[in-house]
């Protein structure tokens, strides 16, 4: 009779053992697919915040062309070596200085790329997914020599300098030839009057590129644009300058000779 009474909790004791060794896996599994669907679900809402960001992105830079034109010509997308060509020709034809040559050489500058994961999280572990950081305008060095008088170079470099173009002044040498330069055959080849020189400019421009994951990329983050930068370029553009007159005193010309 007490092996009747055992066998029964016993039995009962043993089908909840079991039952909670087979069933407990799978309430592991739902409790992970759980928390997978959370991460999930947060994701997709992270990646429709930013689709929404890039709509309201792209619907303020289609309102914003004439800036958009501005920027682009100052900072171009490609390299443009034929236009500053035209622009230097241009210049000294229009202030009567000689060119005596022109060279053009684009500067190499190696990106780094930066490995994330497919979280968007850096990753210093995984080789397989890169995201290519912010870039740095490119640049092309242009050396050009020009020669003529003072007042003409003067007016050359000043136009140059009102260039609608972003450049960067590397070195400028302005020098007298020497008489070796000036006479050929003892006849006087430049004028003595005439001025050398020598200037090295860097001209930039910002080629496109593919910005990758839009996850992990910070300006996706916010569905505004900062145009305060543009807006200052325009105002500067469109702003008048005052007519600039030489002083009383002082030479016009600093390499005339002290009488």
């Amino acid at each position: 009779m007490t092996l009747k009474l055992l066998f029964f909790p016993t039995l009962l004791i043993l089908a909840v053992f079991l039952s909670i060794a087979y069933i407990k896996p799978d309430i592991e599994n739902i409790l992970i697919k759980r928390e997978e669907e959370a991460t999930k679900q947060e994701a997709l809402r992270s990646a429709e915040n930013i689709e929404s960001n890039i709509r309201s992105l792209a619907q303020a830079l289609n309102g914003k062309k004439d800036i958009e034109t501005l920027v682009n010509r100052y900072l171009p997308t490609s390299i443009d070596q034929e236009r500053s060509l035209d622009v230097v020709n241009f210049l000294a034809q229009q202030t009567g200085v000689a060119v005596n040559g022109i060279a053009m050489k684009e500067k190499q500058e190696t990106q780094t790329a930066v490995v994330v994961s497919e979280t968007g999280e850096a990753d210093p572990n995984q080789v397989a997914v890169t995201e290519r950081g912010p870039e740095s305008p490119k640049s092309y060095l242009a050396t050009i020599e020009v020669m003529g008088t003072y007042q003409n170079l003067r007016a050359f470099l000043d136009r140059l300098y009102h260039t609608d173009r972003m450049r960067a002044l590397n070195s400028l040498l302005i020098r007298k030839p020497d008489d070796s330069e000036r006479f050929q055959a003892e006849q006087e080849i430049i004028p003595a009057d005439f001025l050398r020189a020598n200037i090295e400019l860097d001209f930039f421009y910002a080629s496109p590129v593919s910005g990758g994951n839009g996850l992990v990329q910070p300006i996706f983050q916010k569905n505004t644009m900062d145009f305060s930068p543009a807006n200052r370029l325009v105002d500067f553009v469109n702003s008048p300058v005052g007519d600039l007159t030489p002083g009383n005193y002082g030479r016009t010309n600093p390499f005339e000779a002290i009488p």
